[in-house]
């Protein structure tokens, strides 16, 4: 079965970096895509959050982003669930990156969607 996803935007946050109990890191990086259309002759836009993880030497290369960093991503959907240690059930849907491509430099507090 065919997994791959390609997703472009700007980093929501700076990288989270852990160092997991193998002793890698892993870097966790929140991206805003936007999806620009029309509604009523309006024009709208909608930011889509997505959550990417990366291990090895991309997360070597990502722990340099920054917020406002634009990048493309290439990688997997992954499915994770887990239990907190209050025995709550938590899930996440996240991409897990393969390759990821820097775009251009940051953009400016104006131009930057915020998560709220």
């Amino acid at each position: 079965m065919i997994n791959t996803v390609t997703i472009g935007g700007n980093l929501g946050a700076d990288p989270e970096v852990k160092t997991a109990s193998s002793g890698r890191d892993v870097v966790r990086l929140r991206l805003a895509n936007n999806e620009f259309y029309k509604l009523n002759g309006e024009s709208q836009k909608k930011t889509h959050w997505v959550n990417i993880v990366c291990f090895n030497g991309v997360a070597e290369a990502c722990k340099r982003l920054k917020k406002g960093s634009r990048v493309a991503i290439q990688g997997s959907l992954n499915y994770n669930e887990w239990r907190d240690s209050d025995g709550n059930s938590h899930s996440r849907l996240e991409v897990k990156a393969q390759n990821v491509m820097f775009m251009s430099p940051q953009p400016t507090d104006e131009t930057f969607p915020t998560e709220s």
